[in-house]
C-alpha cells in the first residue's frame, strides 16, 4: 500500500477521493483488494459505475472487482460495456483474455482480445506484454494446444522472467 501503514493509505483515498471521485474509487478498491475484502472492492466500482455509468474505465474496474470475485459472467459483461464505450481503451481486451483463461470459458473471444492486445504496446500503469503471452498460453493449453501453449509461455519468460506463473506453466507443457 505505497509503502505505509493501511490508515494511511486509507487517509489517502479519502484525499483522492475529495479531488477525484473516480480515483477515490479506485484507490479504496485497491486497498479492498490488497486486504482481500473483494465485497468492498466491488461496491467501490459500482459505485463509480453508478456515478459515471459512461465510462470505460469505471466498466473495467468494476469488471476487475468482479473478477477477483469470480463473477465470470458479470465480469465478462462489464469488460463487453467498457469495449462498447471505448472500443481502444485496450486493457479491457488483456482482461476479456485473462478470464477466458480462469474462468475456463469463451476460449475462443479471450484469445482474440489477447491477440489484440499482443500487438499493442502498454503504457507502463497497463498490464505488461509477458503477462499477456502467460494468458495466451493458459487459453490454448486449456484447449490442449501444448506446442502453441510451450511457445506463448517462452514468451512470457522472456519478457517478464520474474513471472513465476510463466516457469511453473513451462513444468507442465515440456
Amino acid at each position: 500500500m505505497a509503502g505505509s501503514s493501511e490508515d494511511k493509505a486509507m487517509e489517502q483515498a479519502s484525499e483522492a477521493k475529495k479531488r477525484d471521485a473516480f480515483n477515490g474509487h479506485r484507490a479504496y478498491s485497491r486497498i479492498y483488494t490488497i486486504q482481500k475484502k473483494y465485497d468492498l472492492a466491488t461496491k467501490e466500482m459500482r459505485d463509480a459505475v453508478r456515478e459515471q455509468p459512461k465510462a470505460a474505465k469505471a466498466h473495467y474496474f468494476l469488471g476487475n472487482a468482479l473478477l477477483n470475485q469470480q463473477d465470470w459472467k458479470a465480469s465478462q459483461q462489464e469488460y463487453e460495456t467498457a469495449l462498447s464505450l471505448d472500443a481502444a481503451y485496450m486493457p479491457t481486451y488483456f482482461r476479456i483474455g485473462h478470464l477466458a483463461a480462469r474462468s475456463e470459458s469463451n476460449y475462443a473471444r479471450g484469445e482474440e482480445a489477447v491477440r489484440k492486445y499482443l500487438a499493442y504496446k502498454p503504457a507502463d500503469d497497463e498490464p505488461k506484454i509477458g503477462s499477456a503471452w502467460y494468458w495466451l498460453g493458459m487459453i490454448q493449453e486449456k484447449q490442449g494446444k501444448k506446442a502453441e501453449a510451450k511457445q506463448s509461455y517462452l514468451m512470457a519468460q522472456k519478457l517478464a522472467p520474474d513471472l513465476k506463473e510463466a516457469t511453473e506453466a513451462l513444468k507442465r507443457v515440456p
